[in-house]
């Protein structure tokens, strides 16, 4: 009878450990597809960040300005490219403007942190602005270098402004806000 009490406690403990084990793998499988909801690929954030920065730009209307929190993703940057048919940007000129995308438009690009002049040709965060010809990018020392966000893998504060027919952005560092720079709209 000892036996037989053993026997059946040792099956509903390891039947309850089996069906625990699946319990836990079904959980954290809901778990992950639940968390992926809320957290997306960085590349997906900045994707849907781009998006949302557009259209703040869109809604700016002349001597404008606002802040933005951009997303960025680990190894890219934010690039910009003056309107025209060919152009480079970067520091001295180093990134060939994609012109299937943007052809003969100002646009801003994701491109990937590499020495490759065509690192930004591929990428696949890119977006013309109509109605913008100059896309002016205000840098430490104020050196045209056409990357608005030397951070990575962050969210980035931007300064965001429109005059006339050009675009003003500019990373903005702690302590800084947009009244700083309303000098760059009057």
């Amino acid at each position: 009878m000892n036996k037989t009490a053993g026997l059946g406690m040792t099956i509903k403990i390891g039947i309850g450990l089996v069906l625990g084990i699946i319990i836990l793998l079904f959980a954290l499988s809901i778990g992950t597809n639940f968390l992926g909801i809320f957290f997306t690929e960085p590349s997906e954030q900045t994707e849907k960040s781009m998006e949302n920065l557009i259209k703040v730009i869109e809604k700016l209307g002349d001597k404008e300005s606002d802040s933005f929190l951009f997303t960025t993703s680990n190894d890219f940057y934010l690039v910009a490219f003056n309107k025209g048919k060919l152009g480079k940007s970067g520091i001295k000129g180093y990134y060939e403007k994609p012109a299937n995308e943007c052809y003969d438009m100002a646009c801003l690009v994701m491109c990937s942190d590499s020495e490759d002049v065509n690192a930004c040709m591929d990428s696949k965060v890119v977006r013309s602005i109509e109605e913008i010809e100059v896309i002016d990018v205000k840098t430490p020392g104020n050196q045209d270098a056409g990357i608005v966000t030397y951070t990575q893998g962050k969210m980035i504060n931007l300064y965001v402004a429109k005059n006339n027919n050009r675009l003003i952005l500019k990373e903005l560092e702690e302590g800084e806000s947009v009244d700083d720079f309303d000098i760059y709209i009057e």
